[in-house]
């Protein structure tokens, strides 16, 4: 788990992906995969601070995760 956003980190997320991949294979039924990316993330952390920038992140992994 991510320390700052306590969701999980990327390794756990490949081991998920592989398994679910596999699964669907195994059933065949359908695979999908969601990407976010926040665009120009950098420029907040370097004009607000990495403080704003770790609430940034916080609040979109806990807006996600209410949403998943």
């Amino acid at each position: 788990m991510d320390s700052l956003t306590s969701v999980y980190n990327r390794r756990k997320i490949e081991s998920i992906i592989l398994n679910e991949f596999s699964r669907s294979k195994r059933n065949n039924n359908s695979f999908s995969l969601a990407i976010f990316d926040l665009n120009n993330f950098k420029a907040i952390n370097d004009t607000k601070g990495h403080n704003v920038g770790d609430a940034v992140l916080k609040a979109f992994a806990r807006a996600i995760n209410t949403r998943i």
